[in-house]
């Protein structure tokens, strides 16, 4: 885990440190490292967060919290990354991420 990484946080398994040039945090703490253009590609509401965004000291990462909690971020993250096997939805995971879809106006 990186110094710029508080302790009590994780990184994703499938989006670890460095993947990506942003990081995303789940409610639940995890971090997961994505690419900002592909965020914005697929994404109306993360493009104009990435286009008004904070500035960040040379050679950290910038962050965004996120309401959504592990499983959901990554099941979303994986379905948008064209490099990653999207996981199996189930009953139980199905609203969350159809909720967060929508929230980032996500028509993949």
């Amino acid at each position: 885990m990186s110094s710029s990484t508080p302790a009590n946080y994780v990184h994703s398994p499938e989006f670890p440190e460095n993947y990506g040039d942003f990081r995303l945090i789940s409610s639940d703490r995890v971090v997961f490292s994505f690419p900002r253009f592909l965020l914005a590609h697929v994404s109306p509401v993360f493009k104009d967060m990435l286009e008004i965004g904070t500035e960040y000291p040379m050679g950290q990462q910038a962050e965004l919290r996120l309401a959504e909690n592990f499983t959901t971020l990554d099941q979303l993250l994986r379905l948008l990354d064209p490099t990653k096997r999207p996981l199996p939805i189930h009953i139980d995971t199905i609203e969350g991420l159809l909720e967060s879809a929508q929230k980032y106006q996500v028509e993949r």
